[in-house]
């Protein structure tokens, strides 16, 4: 029995989705999420460097957007889910 949902929505004009998890599972992949949320901010700051130098291909420019991308999308993942947990008290 579910007693606790996170729930995260997107949607555009090209696609919608949503993230329902438990409480358990939620807590179990906030660790991994902000991992991930590091790694691509580090990624993002690496090519926004060689963007802002002057420097960037276009494929340098193409990865510093798509790096931009994931590093919001977690983010905003994670802001949805930690308030939510520790308003519940973690998993229960």
């Amino acid at each position: 029995m579910i007693k606790w949902r996170a729930k995260y929505q997107v949607s555009t004009k090209a696609y919608s989705y949503e993230l329902v998890m438990d409480a358990l599972t939620a807590a179990a992949m906030l660790p991994a999420l902000k991992r991930e949320h590091k790694r691509e901010a580090k990624l993002y700051e690496k090519y926004k460097d060689i963007h802002d130098s002057g420097e960037a291909d276009e494929k340098q420019q193409t990865m510093m957007m798509k790096h931009e991308n994931a590093m919001r999308t977690l983010g905003r993942i994670i802001e949805t889910i930690e308030p939510q947990l520790n308003m519940k008290g973690g998993a229960r």
